[in-house]
Order: structure tokens, then sequence, then C-alpha cells
């Protein structure tokens, strides 16, 4: 819920084995998430999760293994490895 996170990013980084999702922008927008590897998450891979983010930048990335959990959000039961709000 920050705003504009245009000078923030995830890039060629590698995300594994977590218990919560892998990347969640929440409210914020112009972030850079790019070239990453996501394995073995549970719950959505990346998450935009208000429908109200733009300007976001994601290019190249690759999620494998997502597991649906319980413990987070309805939708996290039947996960994407991309899930975006629609409003």
């Amino acid at each position: 819920m920050n705003g504009n996170m245009s000078l923030s990013y995830i890039k060629s980084s590698s995300i594994h084995h977590t218990f919560n999702r892998a990347v969640n922008i929440h409210t914020s927008n112009y972030v850079n998430v790019a070239n990453n590897v996501i394995y073995d998450i549970m719950g959505g891979a990346v998450f935009l999760e208000d429908g109200v983010e733009i300007g976001n930048f994601m290019q190249g990335n690759l999620a494998i293994f997502v597991q649906p959990s319980s413990s987070l959000l309805n939708e996290d039961i039947t996960p994407a490895a991309f899930w975006v709000r629609l409003i």
C-alpha cells in the first residue's frame, strides 16, 4: 500500500519453498518484476491484490509448482502463477 514505487524492483531473483506468496503487490504502482524464477509457492505466486494497481511491469518471469493453501484467502485454494483482481 505504498503508492508510487517507480524506483522499486524485484529482478533476477529466485523465490522458492515459501508458505505464502512470492510477490504481493498491494495498492502499489510502477513496480518492476522481471526475470525471476518462482518455485514451490503456496497461494498465488505473483499476486496483484486489489485491481487498482497501475503501471506495474512484469516480464520474463517463470512460476512453477504453485500449490493451494487453505490458510490464506479463498483465492489461494485454487491459485494461479499470476493472479490479478479486476474491478
